[in-house]
């Protein structure tokens, strides 16, 4: 029997897949956040971690436990590039590049509450689509990060027809707070695997927006 299908070209299965997907992706983030101070003692600095696309010599989360943070980037990427330097009145960026082992612990627990099990969101519930794929813009309004509402869908269909969507919006409820949602994956990321996407704020305030 065939998979119905709505004007947007998204299969029923799609549909029903993603809410089951949201509920582990959030879990497992739970989960992560939970252990994050644990998680946190088991980091090692190698040539490379194959949970992780980043380049060593990093800091990485021993073997499969990097799925518990970012697969991207090593869990010591708060004082390493520098991400953390504009909001750290404290200086602990700078004592962990000083070799401050307590503050190297806290950035680490701090990135992966941060970016809670991206590994599995990547690696598990990504959408892969590096054997091609078009893009058909259902309906858009506006300039992600434009201080106004904004919102886009999108479908992205691969060669081999499998299709994922994304609801990425800013919707101003005052001059400067809003409600930020991104759903689905990620398919504006300019990559050929983009991760499950299950952003929901409904409290942001505009001169802190950051772009995700």
């Amino acid at each position: 029997m065939a998979l119905g299908r709505n004007e947007a070209g998204i299969n029923t299965m799609l549909i029903l897949s993603y809410p089951l997907l949201f509920i582990f992706e959030l879990l497992i983030s739970i989960v992560a956040v939970l252990l994050s101070p644990v998680l946190a003692l088991f980091a090692v600095t190698r040539d490379s971690n194959p949970w992780c696309s980043a380049p060593g010599p990093r800091q990485y989360l021993r073997g499969w436990l990097q799925l518990f943070s970012t697969h991207d980037d090593g869990v010591d990427a708060l004082w390493y590039q520098g991400l953390y330097d504009d909001r750290d009145p404290d200086g602990w960026a700078e004592k962990a590049r000083a070799g401050s082992r307590w503050a190297r612990y806290v950035l680490r627990v701090l990135w992966i509450v941060r970016n809670s099990a991206y590994g599995f969101a990547h690696y598990f519930m990504g959408f892969d689509r590096s054997a091609g794929f078009t893009t058909r813009i259902v309906s858009q309004r506006g300039k992600w990060d434009s201080d106004t509402t904004n919102w886009l869908i999108r479908v992205d269909t691969t060669a081999e027809g499998k299709k994922a969507f994304q609801v990425q919006a800013q919707l101003f409820f005052t001059k400067e707070r809003y409600v930020r949602l991104n759903l689905g994956w990620k398919l504006t990321w300019d990559k050929d695997v983009v991760q499950i996407a299950t952003h929901i704020n409904p409290f942001r305030k505009w001169k802190t927006a950051t772009t995700e």
